[in-house]
């Protein structure tokens, strides 16, 4: 039974990525199709007029298909995770960056796609023997902008909604469960993002180097931008401590404040000046309903069984939802 829930758990979990990244990978097709098959209309008429050539390779260096692409799941991810979620990306940091560090992930990247180019001579060699060549789809794959939204794609956007999608989204919802796991899920998964024998390899390479950079130092390390300060809160711990000293910080300016107890709370609470309460201690099955509606996050759950509880108070009280991280 156990065993049942946990996995319902994670289904519900991971269930948003993998569609998301399906939708993504859905939107961009459809959009890469319409927006070569409108250019080669174009195209058409201009040859038919006397304006112009037909020149259907032309039509393939058409990159707005993949910008448009790019605008429309960034709004779909705005829609779902909020500003809160692309502030957390830019503004988290956790080591700094120094210069040892960078030229070796530098030489590890160059690294990286040495290999690559042994497994790609490699490949070419085991389908020579069948009389095909891989050299071709290498060139698809790999080719030059031909054309200015080709360049913004390939050069700008397509490296920042990557990096968006798979070292912010996919390794955030991956974390939780260790950050191994979540570096090498999320290299996996943007290695088969790929779609091809000649960049996964590479990708997944590439990604476990990318992850590592982010969990360990920051998704956008270079720039010293830090946590703004009016990110920062102060809580206090409440624990043990009466009313009035607990007001005498809030009149001080603290708006935030953690109690340890479920009893300490409800029974101070009351009493306290208006302010925001989290629960930073162990909770018990049956005391949730208690302060479904007095706190606004519960820092800590040790069971499955607590987490569905929490659940199930939330969507039956009145207050709205309650936070859980």
């Amino acid at each position: 039974m156990e065993e049942k829930k946990i996995n319902k758990m994670l289904r519900r979990r991971f269930s948003g990525v993998g569609w998301t990244l399906l939708c993504y990978y859905g939107i961009v097709n459809l959009l890469v199709i319409v927006a070569v098959a409108l250019d080669l209309v174009r195209q058409g008429l201009l040859s038919l007029t006397g304006g112009g050539d037909w020149t259907p390779a032309s039509a393939m260096d058409n990159g707005w298909g993949y910008l448009a692409a790019i605008g429309v799941g960034a709004v779909i991810l705005h829609g779902w995770k909020g500003t809160e979620f692309f502030q957390g990306l830019f503004a988290r940091r956790q080591k700094t960056m120094t210069a040892g560090t960078l030229a070796a992930l530098l030489a590890l990247c160059v690294g990286t796609q040495i290999v690559n180019s042994l497994w790609i001579t490699l490949l070419e060699w085991i389908v020579s023997a069948f009389g095909l060549s891989v050299m071709e789809t290498l060139e698809g794959v790999s080719g030059e902008a031909g054309s200015l939204s080709m360049f913004l794609y390939m050069g700008i956007f397509a490296p920042l909604s990557e990096e968006i999608l798979f070292r912010g989204l996919v390794l955030d919802t991956l974390r939780p469960y260790g950050k191994r796991f979540a570096i090498f899920g999320s290299a996996v998964l943007f290695g088969l993002f790929h779609g091809n024998l000649l960049q996964t390899p590479y990708a997944f390479g590439v990604g476990l180097l990318l992850g590592y950079v982010t969990v360990e130092y920051s998704f956008v390390w270079a720039v010293e931008a830090g946590r703004s300060p009016d990110r920062v809160r102060l809580m206090a711990v409440t624990k043990t401590m009466p009313a009035e000293d607990i007001n005498t910080v809030i009149d001080a300016g603290v708006d935030l404040y953690g109690e340890n107890r479920a009893q300490e709370l409800m029974d101070k609470q009351p009493f306290l000046h208006p302010c925001e309460a989290h629960f930073i201690g162990t909770l018990q099955k049956n005391k949730v309903k208690y302060l479904i509606d007095r706190v606004s996050v519960i820092e800590s759950v040790g069971s499955l069984s607590v987490l569905e509880e929490i659940e199930k108070s939330a969507h039956a009280a009145l207050s709205g939802i309650l936070g859980v991280c």
